[in-house]
């Protein structure tokens, strides 16, 4: 599979979020705010930041804590560990060009 720059992005993201589980540091230690926000900001907040009367799914990526929560079936945007689980990453391999994210 070959990956497009927006998908080495948003793995990018992955692996700093799931490190900074992984190792109980916050994730501003691995840089989220110079690194990861960034990547967000061009291709996920404006449906999944701060404003909450513009946010899909009630899900907030801007915070490591939100992007890291399960939702009610037991799902985590971000899977420390496992980012082919993430949904973040199955949403951008999805299928279905309606459901894919970010959208085109």
């Amino acid at each position: 599979m070959k990956l497009k720059p927006q998908d080495i992005q948003l793995l990018v993201l992955i692996l700093a979020c799931s490190l900074s589980t992984q190792t109980g540091h916050p994730a501003e230690s691995h840089g989220f705010n110079e690194v990861i926000r960034p990547i967000l900001s061009r291709h996920c907040l404006a449906c999944h930041g701060p404003d909450a009367a513009k946010r899909k799914a009630d899900l907030r990526l801007d915070i490591p804590s939100s992007a890291l929560q399960r939702n009610s079936k037991g799902q985590a945007a971000i899977l420390p560990g496992d980012p082919f689980a993430s949904l973040i990453v199955q949403r951008m391999h999805h299928p279905d060009p309606e459901e894919r994210m970010p959208p085109t």
